[in-house]
């Protein structure tokens, strides 16, 4: 058995080369030299058949034992330097929430809200005034004070949301036109 180069010192080496591989590139080389088809340990492996009979076994065995140990290395140091990979893009990647926003971008307006504003501009232009009123109205204001009788058909309850206190959800625009003429001088 004086011609096999010594396993321990074989291990040894490769655990040293393999500790020492900083690239997923070197530690595939460090892999091929002792594992390769021209590698220490294949070599080994194809000089067992020169061993006699009684020194084989033990050998083998051994031989076996380096290359299953190598294998577990090169796997470890693998997701080792993996993991620093990933650690160290995502330490470049890290994002600080502390940092203000980017803010929104500007939207844009409804087409509905677009030409309601439009319309509203062009009657501004040529003299006139847009007039709002509450959506809920007291009965005068949205009924009596437009001559509507109270057998009127729009006073019925299927046709009316009656709100408590003689109110009602504004049923058209003229209690908004009963306000403004209420509160200033007609044209």
């Amino acid at each position: 058995m004086g011609s096999l180069p010594d396993l321990d010192a074989l291990e040894d080496s490769a655990r040293s080369e393999i500790a020492a591989a900083t690239t997923p590139q070197a530690l595939l080389e460090v892999r091929a030299s002792y594992l390769g088809k021209k590698g220490s340990l294949a070599e080994v492996l194809r000089s067992i058949g020169q061993l006699t009979s009684k020194e084989r076994g033990p050998v083998g065995q051994r031989a076996n034992q380096a290359k299953q140990s190598i294998e577990q290395w090169v796997a470890e140091r693998r997701g080792a330097l993996e993991s620093a990979e990933i650690e160290s893009q995502l330490a470049g990647q890290r994002l600080d929430v502390t940092l203000p926003g980017t803010g929104r971008r500007p939207g844009a307006l409804h087409p509905v809200a677009r030409v309601m504003r439009d319309v509203e501009t062009f009657f501004r232009g040529r003299g006139f005034t847009i007039e709002d009123g509450p959506e809920v109205e007291t009965e005068h204001n949205n009924f009596d004070a437009l001559n509507m009788p109270d057998n009127h058909p729009a006073r019925d309850m299927q046709d009316t949301f009656w709100v408590e206190g003689g109110h009602v959800l504004r049923t058209h625009t003229s209690p908004v036109q009963i306000r403004a003429m209420s509160e200033r001088e007609p044209p």
